[in-house]
Order: structure tokens, then C-alpha cells, then sequence
């Protein structure tokens, strides 16, 4: 089809949809033979390994792609049976590549064949994206201009090959994968004369390629999978682990280099009990006063103690300003103070993923600043040891539910 015709199908197609939509979506899934793929890591893993991680990485792309309410229809085209088999489990479609293994020809026949029951558009993704989440993709139809034909390019981290390619209509100018294929994309798309964005979205730009990335994934690689766990099993924590989670907290940034965190460590069940008891006391008291409804009440305190009483190890941060600066004024003295409590936040922040890093769950909670007198009271703390936050602390007896997160357009101003 010459660009000519393609531009008359898609703007037909765009005036029968409402505004900013871009039609029926497909995303096509290339997939390498499992046991052929990620060669490269050849020096950091097996070849079980890398097999097994290509199909987990797969898997994983599959199930965010279907929670994406942008993309209509999935398509993985492979050779491998394994993969083919994995995508009709999901429901994805399935298209076996024809011929030797070529990717731009394996994606040229998927692309034909999406055209083909439909789309009018299409978004290839390869399947070693260890961080996408859809808030990635939905950033991704966000940077399309509604109406006209286009594409959106998301390059790899260094800006050579292309990890996302959004085009609308999908034959608008023929893919050009392998290195410097972000350049080619780019150049392509000016000579088919369309509206193209580039999206620099940070949860599609790391790809597991080589050894260099593979190193970068497993040191963000906690950032991205710690959940928040509520619910322990009776198992113990020994004390060179406590340790370590609180010195690893202890070496957070803080104000002025003046540590202001302090930390409680409730190992006793009799004190994590009496301590859930108090706070329950007081939430109870307060939530009367406002008037809420008894069983919902009480319902929230029966959780609240459930999660405290029943964690192997309760952490409660403080902070103190013994060795903070003071002020006259009360405007700096606020600000010092909350320099203090930014120090406390970034303390626990390196507890949570330490803790995540020695397999325990743990859950933030920040009830301690509703009730700090009755904390301190409970605990015998020391005068200028104010409580902010507690975390429990134990090994999961779930996973967590299921993260989400804003992306980064949202959240994010370019000044």
C-alpha cells in the first residue's frame, strides 16, 4: 500500500473515532527461540538461565500489555513453540514467522497481518523490557497527535537502538531494527512525511541486552519490585539481620550530616501488643469525635492491630533535634525541622529496600504521627525522641498486591 492510500484508510478511520483516540491497537510482540536468545549475557548467565529468563521476560510483557486498556489486540510473532504457546494461554494471538529468523521481515509479517483483520495502528515492543508498566504505554498514546498520521519512537537508554514504536497507520514506513535503529526510524519517518514525538519514558528505555544492562537492572532492580506486605509468617528475624536493615537505613543522606534518626526495635510480642492496644485507644477516641460510624471503627482498629501485633519486628522511626541547628525565628525553625523529617524519610526509604534485598516484607505505616505521645508513652522513649513513622517488619506471607504507579508525564515539569 503507498502512502497515499494509507493516509486516506487512517484518516477515514480517525474521523469515526472520538477525539484523541487512534483507532483499533495492536502490540506486537517479537520473540527470539527462547534458547537462542540473550546471547550477549553469555558471561553473567547459564544457558538455562537466559532461556528461562527470555520466557519469564515475555510472560511479563504479555500481562502488562493486557492490562492496557489503550491496546486492543496482542500479537506475538516467533518461532518458538514455547512462545506461541504462551501467547494463546493469554489470549494474545499467535503468528509463527515464516522463513530464516530475521526480525525486521518477522515484524514487516506481523504488521501486514494486524493490517490485514484491522488495526490502524501498531505499537512493537520487544519482550526484554524489564521495567514497562502501562503507565509506559499509556505515555506513549499520550505523545500521538489525534487525527493525523504519525509515530512515537521511545529509544534505549543510549539513544541508539528503539525500544517502542508507535505507527499510525501501521505501514507508514517500514521498520528498520538493529543498531542505529533509532537514527533510522527517525529519518524514515521524515521522509514519509509524518508528525513524530520522541518519548524518552524511563520504564522503556533499559533493555536486558548485555552484561552492562544486566548489572543496571539488578541494582534498580528492588526499586521497582518491593510491595508493600502486610501480613507475616511466624517465622523470626535474627539480630545480625536487624542490624544490618538499620545500618543500612543509618546511611541515608541527612540534613547538615546530623543523623536525626533514631530507631526502636519492638521485638517483644507483649510490647508490639500493648503498643497496638494504646494506638487503637487513641484512634478509636479520635475517630468518635468525628463522628464516624462505630463498626467502621471499629473495623479500621482491628486492622491496624492486626498488622502491628501480628509482625515479627516492629521498627518505630524517630527523630530527634538534639543536633539540629535553632532559630530564633519560627519560620527557619519550621524548616529546620522538617529538614529533620526528610532525613527520617530518606532512613526509612533504605530500611524498605533493604529489608527487600534480604527477601523480608515489610509494610511503612505512618500512624505514629496521629498519636506520639501515646507511642512515646508506651515505649519509655527519650524526651527529644519524637516517633514519625513505624515498619513492620517479617517474612511474607503474601506477595503484596499489585503496584501502580503515575507516569512520569504526569508528575513531572521540564523547566
Amino acid at each position: 500500500m503507498g502512502f497515499g492510500n494509507a493516509y486516506m484508510n487512517v484518516k477515514k478511520i480517525v474521523e469515526a473515532q472520538p477525539q484523541n483516540s487512534v483507532g483499533d491497537i495492536w502490540a506486537i510482540v517479537p520473540a527470539k527461540t527462547f534458547g537462542q536468545a540473550k546471547s550477549r549475557l553469555a558471561r553473567s548467565l547459564s544457558p538455562a538461565s537466559r532461556t528461562e529468563l527470555a520466557e519469564s521476560l515475555l510472560r511479563r510483557t504479555l500481562d502488562v500489555l493486557a492490562d492496557c486498556a489503550s491496546i486492543h489486540h496482542i500479537l506475538v510473532v516467533s518461532h518458538d513453540d514455547q512462545a506461541l504457546r504462551i501467547a494463546r494461554l493469554i489470549g494474545a494471538k499467535a503468528l509463527r514467522e515464516r522463513g530464516p529468523s530475521n526480525l525486521n521481515r518477522a515484524l514487516a509479517q506481523a504488521i501486514k497481518y494486524a493490517s490485514a483483520k484491522g488495526a490502524t495502528g501498531v505499537l512493537i515492543l520487544p519482550s526484554d523490557l524489564p521495567n514497562l508498566a502501562p503507565g509506559d504505554i499509556e505515555t506513549m498514546f499520550a505523545s500521538m497527535s489525534p487525527g493525523t498520521p504519525g509515530c512515537v519512537i521511545c529509544p534505549d537508554r543510549h539513544e541508539q537502538g528503539t525500544n517502542a514504536l508507535l505507527l499510525c497507520p501501521p505501514g507508514v514506513f517500514a521498520v528498520a531494527y538493529g543498531e542505529g535503529s533509532f537514527e533510522r526510524h527517525l529519518q524514515r519517518a521524515a521522509e514519509a512525511d509524518i508528525a513524530t514525538q520522541v518519548a524518552h519514558v524511563a520504564g522503556l528505555m533499559l533493555d536486558l541486552d548485555t552484561p552492562e544492562d544486566w548489572k543496571l537492572w539488578l541494582a534498580q532492580q528492588p526499586l521497582y519490585d518491593r510491595r508493600s506486605i502486610r501480613r507475616y509468617s511466624t517465622k523470626p528475624i535474627n539480630h545480625a539481620t536487624l542490624e544490618r536493615l538499620v545500618t543500612a537505613a543509618t546511611w541515608a543522606p541527612s540534613a547538615h550530616n546530623r543523623q536525626p534518626w533514631r530507631f526502636v526495635l519492638v521485638m517483644e510480642e507483649s510490647a508490639r501488643f500493648d503498643l497496638a492496644t494504646a494506638m487503637g485507644d487513641r484512634l478509636r477516641a479520635d475517630r468518635l469525635q468525628d463522628g464516624d460510624s462505630v463498626a467502621l471503627i471499629e473495623a479500621d482498629i482491628h486492622r491496624s492491630f492486626a498488622r502491628i501485633s501480628g509482625a515479627p519486628v516492629v521498627v518505630v522511626a524517630c527523630m530527634s533535634l538534639a543536633d539540629m541547628d535553632t532559630y530564633l525565628d519560627a519560620k527557619r525553625a519550621r524548616a529546620e525541622e522538617a529538614m529533620a523529617m526528610q532525613s527520617v524519610a530518606m532512613a526509612v526509604q533504605n530500611l524498605l529496600l533493604a529489608a527487600h534485598s534480604e527477601g523480608l516484607g515489610a509494610c511503612w505505616m505512618c500512624a505514629p504521627l496521629f498519636c506520639p505521645d501515646v507511642v512515646s508513652k508506651v515505649l519509655h522513649l527519650p524526651e527529644d525522641w519524637q516517633p514519625q513513622a513505624m515498619v513492620t517488619l517479617g517474612v511474607p506471607a503474601t506477595e503484596g498486591k499489585p503496584a501502580s504507579r503515575r507516569s512520569v508525564a504526569q508528575v513531572t515539569r521540564w523547566v
